[in-house]
C-alpha cells in the first residue's frame, strides 16, 4: 500500500499517523470546524439584519426554496413545531410567506414564499455566497474538494435540503 505525503504538513496521509497525533489532528479539525460554523452563523445574523429579519426567520426562508409543511421545517431545523408556527406567523404578517393547501390533500398546509419572500430569499442568498470568507481563499478545485468532503460528513442533509442552496424561486412540491 502506497502512502502519500501531505505537502502542507509533510505528514504521511495513509494511516501512518500515531494515535496521539491523530487525536491532536482531530481536535484541531473539530476546533476549526466549530470556528467556521461560528463565522458562518455571524454572517447569517448580519445578512438577516440587513433585511430586517431575525436569524431564525432567515434560516426558515432559506429552507423554503420549495413548499414545505411546518412539520418538515421543524425536522430540518431541529426544533418544536410551535417554534415554526411563531416564525411563520411573523413572516406571514410581513407578506413573505403564505400557507397554501396541498393539492393532493386539502387538510395539509404547505408554506411557500410570496413574491416578496422570493425576492428576500434571493437577496439573502446573494449576501451569503457573494465573496464568502469561508471559501474566498480557495481555488475552484479546492472548493470542489471541500464540498466533496463536506457532503461526505453530512449525508443526511442531501435529499432533505438539496434545492435549498440555490437562490431560485420556491416551487410547490
Amino acid at each position: 500500500m502506497m502512502s502519500s505525503i501531505d505537502v502542507a504538513t509533510s505528514e504521511p496521509t495513509c494511516g501512518a499517523i500515531s494515535p496521539g497525533r491523530r487525536e491532536e489532528l482531530t481536535s484541531e479539525l473539530e476546533h476549526r470546524l466549530l470556528a467556521l460554523a461560528d463565522n458562518l452563523r455571524a454572517r447569517m445574523v448580519s445578512a438577516a439584519a440587513t433585511l430586517g429579519l431575525t436569524p431564525q426567520q432567515a434560516v426558515l426562508i432559506r429552507y423554503l426554496a420549495r413548499a414545505r409543511t411546518m412539520s418538515e421545517l421543524a425536522v430540518i431545523l431541529n426544533c418544536d413545531r410551535s417554534n415554526i408556527t411563531g416564525l411563520v406567523t411573523r413572516l406571514e404578517r410581513r407578506g413573505l410567506v403564505q400557507r397554501v393547501s396541498d393539492p393532493s390533500d386539502r387538510r395539509v398546509k404547505r408554506l411557500t414564499l410570496t413574491g416578496d419572500g422570493i425576492s428576500c430569499r434571493a437577496m439573502l442568498q446573494s449576501q451569503l455566497v457573494t465573496e464568502s470568507p469561508a471559501t474566498a481563499g480557495l481555488e475552484p478545485s479546492e472548493r470542489h474538494a471541500l464540498l466533496t468532503l463536506v457532503r461526505k460528513l453530512t449525508p443526511d442533509i442531501d435529499e432533505m435540503t438539496k434545492s435549498d442552496c440555490s437562490s431560485g424561486p420556491a416551487s410547490p412540491r
